[in-house]
């Protein structure tokens, strides 16, 4: 009696998972096989990698195909040789959350100290070369177990976040402060180098790599917070000695053009006194020098008496009242 046609569907695993359950990375069916008119489904959510002999792997897109595509494939199978399949969705939501479990040390430029770094956050898988993903991920597994995978890759990414943060926040510069406003930019460069190496070593993508969180250790909290006050101190200081010093400065302007006024009113009086003089005695020196009397005379009128008691001006000794201011002469 020759064989029924079997075909191979995915909901053939005896596990919970669904045909459109996006959060199941792979369903594997195997020891099913009947003869050598059996075939594949492949349903238009997934793709699926047919392993045949423990190692050949062929890929098949959505449809329906032979699982053996010549005799001798079919004569390896009667002979002991295994077909599995492996069926891969095309859309994967596997969302994985993630924390540091010990704190990162990164050296903080601005404050001149070692910061004791925390963070959390979550990403998406994303299958990025499935052939490296069934070899290294499935491998003999037999049902997907989803919070054993995103166990494992918590783990892995705990793993590797400590060096790609400090990497990325150092080349940055990064302060304490910036952390949150620089967030997104960390996480995107962070998930850029995490990604390239899980899609290396284990064939998946991580998709959304994001940082929820960066936070620092109590202790360097106090720390940064009494240097802060200090700061403060020290501002306020720097401003209370420059007001100061403008005020000072404003008092010694106005000084300086008091004394700038009175120095000028000084000189002025000084000039007038001066020429007041000079013309007084001019005047005199050029009537005793052409009195014929002479030096006599001069002599004279030079007696105790002739000088103005009030202004000092020489006058005449006959003048009842001085030339100059007026004043009674005796």
């Amino acid at each position: 009696m020759l064989n029924k046609q079997k075909v191979i569907k995915i909901n053939q695993t005896v596990s919970d998972q669904k045909l459109d359950d996006n959060q199941v990375l792979f369903v594997r069916v195997d020891s099913v096989v009947q003869g050598k008119k059996d075939l594949i489904e492949v349903p238009f959510t997934h793709n699926a990698y047919v392993i045949k002999g423990g190692g050949d792997i062929r890929f098949y897109r959505s449809g329906t195909h032979k699982v053996f595509e010549d005799r001798k494939e079919y004569k390896k199978w009667k002979k002991g040789s295994s077909v599995e399949v492996i069926y891969i969705p095309k859309e994967v939501r596997v969302l994985v959350r993630w924390g540091t479990a010990q704190r990162i040390p990164y050296n903080d430029p601005a404050h001149n100290m070692i910061l004791s770094v925390g963070a959390n956050g979550h990403f998406r898988v994303s299958i990025s070369n499935p052939e490296q993903f069934i070899r290294v991920v499935v491998g003999q597994t037999k049902e997907f177990d989803l919070k054993k995978f995103t166990e494992n890759f918590s783990s892995e990414v705990r793993s590797y976040f400590g060096v790609e943060f400090q990497s990325v926040a150092s080349s940055m510069a990064l302060t304490y402060e910036e952390f949150e406003k620089f967030r997104g930019e960390i996480s995107a460069k962070v998930g850029d180098d995490l990604s390239a190496k899980f899609s290396a070593d284990y064939g998946i993508s991580l998709v959304d790599f994001t940082i929820d969180n960066i936070n620092i250790s109590q202790a360097n909290l106090e720390t940064l917070k009494l240097q802060s006050l200090q700061k403060e101190s020290e501002r306020q200081s720097e401003t209370k000695r420059i007001e100061q010093e403008k005020i000072e400065a404003k008092a010694w302007e106005k000084r300086k053009y008091q004394m700038d006024i009175a120095h000028k009113e000084k000189m002025q009086e000084l000039a007038n006194n001066k020429g007041a003089i000079n013309k007084s005695t001019d005047e005199e020196s050029q009537r005793l020098m052409t009195n014929s009397a002479g030096s006599d005379e001069y002599q004279e009128e030079l007696q105790e008496g002739a000088v103005c008691p009030k202004c000092g001006a020489v006058n005449l000794f006959s003048n009842k009242h001085c030339s100059k201011c007026g004043n009674s002469m005796f």
